[in-house]
C-alpha cells in the first residue's frame, strides 16, 4: 500500500535522463565523424576522437554505476508463506471504500480487517547503535479497520499487534501506543511497529473478540538505496 519512496524514484529518473544524455551525444558525435571521414585530417578530428573516447569511458562507468545501486526486487523467498490476497475479494461494509491499485489487498472479516502489499514484503533497517530497544524509527504503519470501532467513543483503540519471527529467535515486536486514523464513519486504527530483525515475521492483531493474523517478508534495505 506504500510506495517506493520517492527519492528512490528520483535517483532513477536522473539516472535516466544521464543515460539519454549521453546516447545523444554519442550520437551527435557520431554524426560528426561521419561528416568529416571524406575530408583531410584536422586537429578538430583528432580533439573528436578524444572526446568519444572520453563519452564512452564515462557511460561505461555510468552504466556499472547503475548496476550496483539498482532497486531492489520485491520478492519474498519460498521458504517465508507470505499471505497471498484471497480467492475472493473481502466485501467492505457500508461507507467503507478501498482504493484498488493494483498492488494491495484487503484480508480478514468486517469484524477485524487490514490490508497488505502483493509483494508480501516489508522494508526492513537496523536502528542506531544504542537504539536498539526505540520504537522509531518505524519498520511499517499498520492500518486495521472493524466495523465495532468507533473513533469517538474509543480514543485508544482497545487493538494490541504483536508479531513472532517464523524462522529463527530474536527479539519481540515493538510497537507504538494504538491510536487512529482517518477520523469519522469509517476511521482506522493505526499501531507504528518496528521489526527487530528481518527475515519471515507472522504479525498479529487482536481487538475485542477478533484476531487476524497474516506473514510477510523484511527485507533489509540495501545502504546504497538508503543514501
Amino acid at each position: 500500500m506504500i510506495s517506493e519512496p520517492g527519492f528512490l524514484l528520483l535517483r532513477r529518473l536522473l539516472r535516466t535522463k544521464l543515460h539519454m544524455f549521453f546516447v545523444l551525444c554519442s550520437l551527435y558525435l557520431v554524426g560528426r565523424s561521419e561528416r568529416t571521414k571524406y575530408k583531410e585530417p584536422r586537429k578538430e578530428d583528432l580533439v573528436m576522437k578524444v572526446l568519444r573516447l572520453v563519452l564512452l569511458i564515462s557511460l561505461l562507468a555510468l552504466t556499472a554505476s547503475a548496476q550496483q545501486i539498482s532497486p531492489q526486487q520485491d520478492i519474498a523467498p519460498a521458504s517465508c508463506p507470505v499471505t497471498i490476497a484471497p480467492a475472493t475479494p473481502l466485501k467492505l461494509p457500508p461507507l467503507y471504500k478501498f482504493d484498488e491499485d493494483g498492488n494491495s489487498f484487503l484480508i480478514g472479516t468486517e469484524k477485524l480487517w487490514t490490508g497488505l502489499r502483493k509483494s508480501g514484503v516489508w522494508y526492513w533497517a537496523p536502528h542506531k547503535p544504542g537504539h536498539e530497544n526505540d520504537v522509531q524509527p518505524l519498520t511499517e504503519k499498520t492500518f486495521w479497520w472493524s466495523v465495532d470501532f468507533r473513533y469517538d467513543k474509543e480514543w485508544r483503540p482497545k487493538l494490541k499487534v504483536t508479531g513472532r519471527r517464523l524462522d529463527g529467535p530474536t527479539r519481540p515486536l515493538l510497537t507504538l501506543p494504538t491510536t487512529n486514523a482517518f477520523p469519522g464513519p469509517t476511521a482506522a486504527m493505526l499501531v507504528g511497529v518496528y521489526v527487530p530483525t528481518p527475515g519471515c515475521w507472522e504479525i498479529t492483531g487482536k481487538y475485542r473478540d477478533q484476531k487476524l493474523s497474516f506473514v510477510v517478508w523484511l527485507q533489509p534495505v540495501r545502504r546504497d538505496n538508503r543514501n
